[in-house]
């Protein structure tokens, strides 16, 4: 990071973050024009506490490799393993538990909110995204859409008290696509819970209840911890990994010359 700028987001803000070149490096979305956002967005986060004390009696939490909290993926994904998209792999009581907590009013407009963000700023990435989830639903109905009117095909649930991750970035997904993150929580952004761009050399305070939009396959991201006692912070991701989008240009894996067929698109779907 070779300049640090601190960016302070307000509720209604949408503003672009910008590289050093002047490129729209991000999007921070602000909040939904809902009544009662923030108490939606904090009883959200105590929602996830609920819903991971119950999936704990059931599976053996680990934390996440990205930070020291507990994270669960739903939805759809591919991988350069498997032959094709597939569902998280979720038990049957997991499942009920983790679409219980997605069908909560907050979850929902997260939900759609992100895929009309993504719309309202990059039409033909939005496109591209419901182009091909449709696709791959098409093909296998068994496959869980996380939302009807949402166009990301999966997302992660990162549980409190105290979600923050490392510096990474986000390999599997699309690399020239995006993903929204929601902050969630009570806590005071000023005080921690930052997200960090390391990239375009940005700090941003990241207020519960904001969303942003990310090329996370792009630039290195990550949070700083919360400083505060007596407050929980969470997150809800939402992404499309790369793979699927090289599985549907490959004519839903059909194509077998790999010298022709699968090396042209997996060339034009790198991954970082």
């Amino acid at each position: 990071m070779d300049a640090e700028k601190l960016i302070r987001v307000c509720r209604d803000d949408r503003q672009s973050i910008l590289d050093i070149h002047g490129h729209r490096a991000s999007i921070l979305v602000g909040c939904p024009p809902v009544p009662n956002w923030s108490d939606l967005a904090t009883q959200a986060c105590r929602d996830m506490t609920e819903i991971q004390e119950k999936l704990t009696e059931h599976r053996e939490t680990s934390t996440s490799r990205r930070g020291e909290y507990y994270s669960c993926g739903v939805g759809i994904t591919a991988n350069t393993r498997s032959s094709k998209p597939h569902n998280f792999a979720n038990s049957a009581i997991e499942t009920a538990l983790l679409r219980d907590l997605l069908d909560r009013k907050a979850f929902e407009i997260m939900g759609e909110y992100s895929s009309d963000a993504l719309h309202d700023f990059y039409p033909d990435t939005w496109v591209e995204y419901d182009d091909c989830l449709s696709s791959v639903i098409s093909e296998d109905p068994s496959l869980m859409r996380l939302y009807e009117r949402c166009c990301f095909a999966a997302c992660h649930i990162n549980f409190p008290p105290d979600a923050w991750t490392r510096f990474h970035l986000d390999t599997m997904n699309l690399r020239r696509g995006m993903c929204a993150v929601w902050a969630l929580g009570n806590y005071d952004p000023t005080r921690g819970g930052h997200l960090i761009l390391w990239d375009v050399g940005v700090i941003v305070e990241f207020p519960p209840g904001n969303m942003i939009l990310l090329p996370s396959a792009l630039v290195v991201h990550g949070n700083f911890a919360i400083i505060q006692d007596g407050v929980i912070r969470g997150a809800f991701v939402l992404y499309s990994a790369g793979c699927l989008f090289k599985y549907v240009y490959n004519r839903h894996g059909q194509d077998l010359d790999a010298s022709f067929g699968m090396a042209r698109n997996l060339a034009a779907f790198p991954v970082v």
